[in-house]
């Protein structure tokens, strides 16, 4: 999903229950940022 939204041209990403409901916070945030810097707008 995060790539269909950066790809529709978001620049601003909320994720909270995506992040907080995991058990490795760091881990997961490090996953979200190399899924959008991997898609082009």
């Amino acid at each position: 999903n995060i790539r269909e939204v950066v790809a529709a041209g978001a620049d601003v990403l909320v994720a909270g229950s995506a992040v907080f409901n995991t058990a490795d916070y760091a881990a997961t945030i490090t996953a979200l940022r190399e899924n959008a810097a991997n898609t082009t707008a």
